[in-house]
């Protein structure tokens, strides 16, 4: 019997990265004697047989078999020493043979590609690709985001808008950030049945395993209550926003400590503030940090504060942290407000304080709240919703299929409030 195109299984994904091997397991993304990492990350799972991630700008020549499903490859520069915006022009062809020859040796039904920058870009200049299906990830709004690209030079993040409108239309499906707020792409010109359900891959039993008790000694000796907020510390993500919440709990008297897990430009800024504020002893910063270390640490503290985040928010619920958060697209795509988190105005500070102020006044409460988050998270991310809702959407874009209809995912994506 014939095999039609629609019922033809999807087994072959290549993706194309930036994230280089080394990076994903210094940061302890990826743990190399824990494949159910890379399985996670990389292959949702496991739903695919044959799995290609390609990093086309790298800082080393490395092929690797990660799993009997993943392969990794990655190409150094020629031409290390040179600026960056000449170095991607010269290093540009070697780029498209590289990804021609990753294509030709998966031969893949499909596509990701992380990002709409380069790697969107790359994808378009590569011969094999023309005619295979493609989804891009985009995990960020980009646009409200350029004026903290430092990476870009001041003319490239001039064009970078111009060249968002041309990516929004490009590709075969979209998800990440387009699906947390599907009217802010279809405003740029995105077809809104090209946008499929995203959530961040998570591991909720091996998460579950890790003792709070390991977390880093300057974690565990802070005073409690221990405000928590996990990320990088950059503009982008608020980092500022939640010491000066905190500050605003220490005016009401609040006795406890902030632990901000992660590392970034504004830690000196982050430390100078809590100096002269006279709370130094009480603001904790972590440094980068393993996944693992990173939740346990989450796990023990008491309250969760969330500015910007995104898999971090996951994490935190997943740990049954009672969480205030920012109310905006990102965070209402995952909480719900008075049943899995306090949501409170967008960068209102004193709001946020409040919330937090009131959760660690009554302990009743928090816990309730924290209970009720865990076991949401565990109801719409257990391994096999994670897979179904990150894995269908490749196999539709394969197929050239439209985003799945609302109604076909509610049960495993999380709805925005009303």
């Amino acid at each position: 019997m014939t095999t039609t195109p629609q019922e033809t299984p999807i087994e072959r994904v290549l993706w194309i990265g930036y994230n280089t091997h080394a990076e994903a397991v210094a940061k302890g993304i990826y743990i190399p004697d824990q494949p159910w990492t890379y399985d996670l990350l990389i292959n949702f799972g496991r739903p695919f047989s044959r799995v290609t991630y390609a990093v086309a700008f790298g800082k080393a020549d490395v092929d690797l078999q990660l799993t009997p499903q993943i392969r990794y490859r990655e190409r150094a520069p020629s031409f290390p020493r040179l600026p960056k915006l000449l170095r991607l022009v010269l290093e540009l062809p070697a780029a498209i043979r590289f990804l021609q020859r990753a294509a030709r040796e998966t031969d893949p039904q499909v596509v990701q590609v992380c990002g709409p920058n380069l790697c969107a870009m790359l994808v378009w200049l590569v011969p094999r690709l023309w005619r295979v299906p493609k989804m891009c990830f985009i995990e960020a709004f980009w646009e409200t985001l350029l004026s903290h690209q430092t990476w870009a030079p001041r003319l490239a993040r001039g064009l970078l808008p111009i060249w968002y409108r041309c990516v929004y239309r490009m590709f075969d499906g979209y998800c990440g950030a387009p699906s947390l707020d599907r009217a802010y792409y279809v405003r740029r010109g995105m077809d809104a049945t090209r946008i499929h359900p995203w959530v961040q891959a998570i591991d909720l039993p091996a998460l579950a395993g890790l003792d709070a008790r390991e977390a880093p000694s300057a974690v565990l000796a802070a005073p409690r209550p221990r405000v928590v907020s996990a990320g990088r510390l950059h503009p982008e993500k608020l980092s500022l926003d939640a010491l000066e919440i905190f500050l605003a709990l220490c005016r009401d008297g609040f006795p406890g400590s902030l632990v901000l897990v992660g590392d970034g430009p504004l830690r000196a800024e982050l430390e100078r503030r809590a100096e002269q504020a006279g709370i130094g002893a009480r603001l904790v910063i972590t440094g980068q940090l393993p996944l693992s270390d990173g939740h346990r640490a989450v796990k023990a503290c008491d309250l969760y504060l969330a500015t910007m985040q995104g898999s971090a928010l996951l994490e935190a619920m997943a740990a049954g942290m009672p969480i205030v958060a920012y109310d905006h697209e990102t965070h209402r795509a995952m909480l719900s407000h008075g049943a899995t988190a306090i949501l409170v105005p967008n960068r209102d500070i004193h709001a946020a304080a409040a919330a937090l102020l009131e959760l660690a006044r009554d302990d009743a409460s928090a816990a309730r709240l924290g209970a009720a988050t865990a076991a949401e998270v565990g109801r719409r991310y257990g391994p096999a919703e994670v897979e179904a809702i990150l894995a269908e959407p490749l196999r539709r874009v394969a197929r050239r299929q439209p985003a799945a209809a609302a109604s076909d995912v509610r049960a495993n994506v999380p709805q925005a409030q009303a």
